[in-house]
């Protein structure tokens, strides 16, 4: 990505890009700013904690993970979806279909079968999903995956 150019608002908040821009314009940058606006890009934890309980318990409701990590259900999902771009409850699909795929490397296992391993009602909830996600039956993604 060699002489690529990077908006500010790519990677800062839109607050933090005006400052810094008008910082910039004015050639005021110094050590003190750029401390308080990198200060702002620090990781969020309570994100990353949530976003491991998603990929780890994919079939765990959203409330129930807000709950263990303190917040309301609808403060996850905005806070989620604006740290990783995708809904909590797009990530847990994802996830699942992932666990599916990484399930059916393994034994010889019918899709109802694979489809309750990784979480899924059953298995007509696993071809919604993979329709919706792959745009493929749930057997022409296994075929394809292999």
């Amino acid at each position: 990505m060699q002489d690529s150019k990077i908006a500010f608002d790519d990677i800062l908040t839109s607050r933090q890009a005006r400052v810094l821009a008008d910082a910039l314009s004015h050639e005021a940058v110094d050590a003190h700013l750029l401390g308080q606006l990198w200060r702002g890009l620090e990781p969020d934890h309570g994100i990353e904690r949530g976003y491991s309980a998603l990929i780890s318990s994919p079939s765990t409701p959203i409330r129930e993970i807000a709950a263990d990590l303190g917040v309301s259900e609808r403060h996850f999902r905005r806070s989620i979806t604006s740290a990783v771009g995708l809904s909590p409850k797009l990530i847990q699909k994802v996830q699942r279909m992932q666990d599916v795929l990484t399930l059916s490397r393994g034994a010889k296992l019918t899709l109802s079968s694979l489809a309750g391993r990784a979480g899924y009602a059953d298995q007509a909830h696993l071809a919604r999903d993979t329709r919706a996600l792959a745009g493929l039956t749930p057997t022409q993604l296994l075929r394809e995956h292999r």
